[in-house]
């Protein structure tokens, strides 16, 4: 008799012990759909911001270190995986203090997906600029950089996000005026953005 209550008590122990591990496992299974439910979207956007250029013009060879400043928009795409999102841009910059121009870039963001409503990352991008300055110089050339940010879901759609970027530039561009050789080069850039996006 005794025998046999200690083997019912094995048997209870051991259906418990399966119901705690068929329970945990449906834990863990829901808890990483939660974090990772950003995953195989993908979005379209609008990107609005202002940047500050880091520049240097030279005339007749004597040099003036100067900023231009301007805003911008932007058309984004992007897609989400598991290791992060990749994406693409194309802006227009607008004429405010000194430069206008146009620009595409490629950009990566790694996500640090989460179980909440706000999702920060920090990326890398490249692209290219054609700009123009004060006396209609014109400049292009590649970029290059890093940034930071965070997404905050409004609604299954709507996603908003706030960031900032750092650019390394190989930007330059020369013109005569008035018989004097001005050229304009762009060491680097500062971005800082507001953009909302439409997933599907």
């Amino acid at each position: 008799m005794g025998s046999l209550k200690w083997d019912l008590t094995y048997i209870l122990i051991g259906v418990q012990m399966k119901r705690k591990i068929v329970l945990a496992s449906m834990l863990v299974i829901c808890s990483t759909s939660a974090m990772a439910a950003k995953v195989g979207e993908q979005g379209i956007g609008i990107e609005v911001g202002a940047l500050k250029s880091n520049a240097v013009s030279r005339v007749n060879g004597v040099e003036s270190n100067g900023d231009l400043s301007t805003t911008y928009e932007a058309l984004r795409y992007g897609k989400y995986y598991d290791f992060g999102r990749v994406g693409a841009s194309v802006g227009l910059m607008n004429e405010d203090k000194g430069t206008d121009g146009k620009f595409v870039a490629l950009s990566y963001d790694y996500m640090f997906y989460n179980d909440s409503q706000i999702v920060p990352f920090v990326g890398a991008h490249m692209g290219y600029s054609w700009n123009e300055a004060n006396y209609d110089i014109k400049h292009d050339g590649f970029v290059y950089g890093i940034g930071v940010g965070a997404v905050y879901e409004v609604s299954k759609e709507i996603d908003l996000e706030i960031g900032a970027r750092y650019s390394k530039a190989n930007i330059d561009g020369s013109k005569v005026v008035s018989g004097t050789n001005v050229t304009v080069e762009v060491d680097s850039t500062m971005q800082y953005y507001v953009s909302i996006g439409y997933k599907f």
